[in-house]
């Protein structure tokens, strides 16, 4: 398969809070430097947009706050609280405020209710660059399709560096993933990890202000604490009465 159309398998995913066929077939391949030469960054973008359309057409999952999810990829991994993994496969920048923990597992937990999560079981991950290509998508700087690229190159553990070489975006997006994020971004956007299956985890990167979310009072009467861990920082727990009060 072309390279450019396996990124767009894997874009599709986003769109919908559900993995599909080709969020499950493993890590996408990024295109090598000959292709990207012959392909060039408009094409990639391009192949990925219309995987994009075929996504929004194909699956919707009631209840999900789709609109806060800014780009998801997923990972192989059982239960995340118990994956050590997550406090060595991610940096580890800055904690992200109590607001945004709290709100991860709110939103993780709308996910379950909606059968998009496997469990309850969270882990929160530290503040690195992906804030900065939340705050890009935000910003009108690049597009969806452009934040899912570089965060999947994220996930995968490329640095900004890398991640600039492999994809060759314009210079002005470069210089614009270059920089740090701002104080108002890192209060904004998080990234979390939930179980999507027994072997499968998915990773996410949502917008506490999207203003997509709504508590569920069954969920409250399901669960009244939630247990969350933070990357390198062990566990702490989120209430059922902080998930009402932000929505």
């Amino acid at each position: 398969m072309n390279p450019a159309r396996r990124d767009a398998a894997r874009i599709a995913t986003t769109v919908c809070d559900r993995a599909t066929a080709a969020g499950s077939n493993g890590a996408a391949r990024t295109p090598s430097r000959s292709a990207r030469t012959v392909l060039g960054w408009a094409t990639v973008r391009v192949a990925a947009i219309v995987g994009v359309l075929v996504a929004l057409t194909a699956c919707e999952v009631p209840g999900v706050p789709t609109e806060s999810i800014l780009a998801s990829e997923f990972r192989t991994g059982g239960n995340v609280v118990l994956d050590a993994s997550l406090d060595t496969d991610f940096p580890l920048g800055p904690v992200p405020s109590d607001e945004l923990v709290a709100f991860a597992t709110c939103h993780n937990a709308l996910r379950w209710e909606a059968n998009s999560s496997l469990d309850f079981r969270v882990v929160v991950l530290r503040q690195a660059w992906h804030i900065r290509i939340a705050e890009l998508l935000r910003n009108d700087t690049i597009s969806e399709t452009d934040a899912q690229l570089f965060f999947t190159a994220w996930v995968r553990g490329l640095s900004v560096e890398s991640t600039i070489n492999r994809y060759n975006p314009p210079a002005s997006v470069a210089r614009g993933l270059r920089e740090a994020p701002s104080r108002e971004a890192l209060d904004r956007f998080v990234a979390y990890v939930s179980s999507r299956s027994l072997s499968q985890q998915r990773v996410v990167l949502v917008d506490s202000q999207a203003g997509d979310f709504e508590w569920s009072d069954r969920l409250s009467e399901q669960e009244s604490i939630f247990t969350v861990g933070i990357a390198g920082r062990g566990s702490t727990a989120v209430t059922s009465e902080q998930c009402e009060e932000i929505g």
